[in-house]
């Protein structure tokens, strides 16, 4: 069997099998598997493109969301450990100062 390649302009194309070609059925939203006019297939390529684009575009925007929460996160990540840091470069100064005292009592 061979196939058959849909053009479906304005969304995209695909290819069905030859035995789906002038089945009756409607494979191709462009119509173009239809073509002995036994069946009237209405056009839809260009509603399924729009919509397949409007989905796509919600993706992009939900990812770019999601990019940008996680650089928040990783900053915040960042701040508290250079807080930490320092916190921790503090009391081991303390430390040694006391150790410093301690044995200067003794």
């Amino acid at each position: 069997n061979g196939v058959f390649y849909c053009d479906n302009r304005g969304h995209r194309g695909m290819y069905v099998t030859s035995g789906r070609v002038n089945d009756g059925v409607c494979d191709c939203c462009d119509g173009s598997d239809e073509f002995e006019e036994r069946i009237k297939c209405e056009n839809t390529c260009n509603e399924l493109g729009r919509k397949e684009r409007e989905e796509r575009e919600q993706f992009r925007q939900l990812q770019e969301q999601g990019y940008k929460v996680k650089q928040e996160y990783m900053q915040q990540g960042k701040r508290t450990k250079d807080e930490k840091r320092a916190r921790l470069t503090e009391l081991e100064k303390q430390i040694s100062e006391l150790k410093e005292a301690r044995d200067e009592l003794q």
